[in-house]
């Protein structure tokens, strides 16, 4: 058996070489757009230059890339996945290339990053696969806790909790195993959790919960996939899993929700506390107003898989019911946030100080309005991007 050393960066372990991504740009607080403008890119293929314009490049990685792009027609913005296929790789039609753009063409939910098409391309004598997807524009969870650090009250978090559950049984009663739950594939968009990247999902045999699977089955799902920081132990150890393993990764999701880790983490804090609840130990989260999700996240990283709860039943604990209203301004400021970081500079056009107003007329929560004085957007593509982010 491998011997895996957990890794405080989190490392993703992607035994099939699956391109990993790492969103950068806006989600990172970057500017929105290095471009002022879009624009043809020919790296990005015929077929991408009929229909796109480029905008900027928002996700990178060792096999491809992710770009924001605007539709020739519809003139809407959309997130484009770039994947770089080994040149042996004449006919992508099956395998391990198509798994993301299957799982995404097989659900259609809310709180699931929408896919529109795939096609697939040689450019400069380099084959690629090419996904259309929804523009998550607002960013990743990651961004969110690390711009709301400190101690977040449950009408902030378990809504969040409750829509992450919900995409969460929607999957899994599709037949799929995400493998790779964590903030950083859990985008945001037009005031939603959406769980995306599922680059290394897999198909979920019902057969395989039993003692009674095939020699596939349980090769099939003993592979070493996901992200080590928030694997749960079967998915370590090389075992036999199912469902159960996205269960402790959001448990640990939730616990990262739920207590507030410094960052950044110099002293590796939260891995040091993941690796005491993979091995066994208790939930810490005194201080956090609402102690019934202590016990919830101790049952999500229970060792024992069988002893993890579903999604399904975890969205009929009373928790959850409690703050099913969505608090639309918790996620609102992290927009407003990143708009003031991003979007100041020489050539603006357009003032936004009445962004926060809107907001506040708009949230269900009555919070004090917060002026964005001075606060610009410098280009049309930009204007648009924010007026979608509402």
């Amino acid at each position: 058996m491998a011997n895996i050393e957990t890794d405080a960066k989190a490392e993703s372990v992607q035994a099939d070489a699956l391109p990993e991504f790492t969103l950068s740009s806006y989600t990172s607080g970057s500017r929105i757009g290095q471009n002022s403008f879009c624009e043809t890119n020919p790296e990005m293929g015929v077929e991408f230059e009929k229909k796109f314009e480029y905008c900027d490049t928002i996700g990178s990685g060792s096999c491809g890339e992710v770009v924001r792009a605007r539709h020739k027609q519809d003139k809407q913005f959309y997130a484009i996945k770039k994947i770089k296929l080994p040149k042996s790789e004449k006919a992508p039609s099956e395998g391990k290339y198509l798994r993301e753009v299957q799982s995404l063409a097989k659900l259609q939910h809310i709180g699931i990053v929408r896919y529109h098409t795939v096609w697939d391309e040689v450019v400069n004598q380099q084959p690629f696969l090419f996904i259309q997807m929804e523009l998550c524009q607002a960013g990743t969870l990651s961004t969110w806790l690390a711009d709301n650090a400190g101690p977040r009250p449950p009408v902030k978090v378990l809504p969040f909790c409750k829509e992450i559950l919900e995409a969460l049984s929607y999957i899994h009663g599709q037949g799929i195993i995400h493998r790779d739950v964590k903030p950083g594939n859990i985008l945001i968009a037009n005031g939603k959790l959406k769980i995306g990247d599922f680059g290394l999902a897999t198909c979920h045999d019902d057969s395989f919960e039993h003692e009674s699977h095939s020699n596939q089955a349980a090769n099939q799902h003993t592979a070493l996939q996901g992200t080590k920081l928030y694997m749960s132990p079967e998915q370590l150890n090389k075992g036999q899993y199912d469902t159960k393993v996205d269960i402790f990764s959001t448990g640990l999701v939730f616990l990262e929700l739920c207590r507030s880790f410094p960052y950044p983490d110099e002293e590796n804090l939260k891995e040091r506390v993941f690796n005491s609840v993979r091995d066994g130990g208790a939930v810490n989260l005194v201080g956090f107003p609402e102690p019934r999700m202590a016990t919830i996240v101790q049952q999500m990283t229970d060792k024992n898989p069988a002893k993890r709860p579903t999604a399904k039943k975890l969205l009929t604990d009373m928790v959850f019911k409690k703050y099913s209203q969505h608090n639309d301004s918790s996620l609102s400021w992290t927009i407003i946030n990143h708009a003031t970081n991003v979007v100041n500079g020489p050539g603006a056009t357009m003032v936004v100080n009445n962004y926060a107003d809107d907001w506040n007329k708009t949230s269900r929560t009555k919070e004090p309005k917060r002026p964005l004085s001075g606060t610009r957007v410098h280009s049309t593509c930009e204007k648009e991007l924010l007026s979608s982010a509402k």
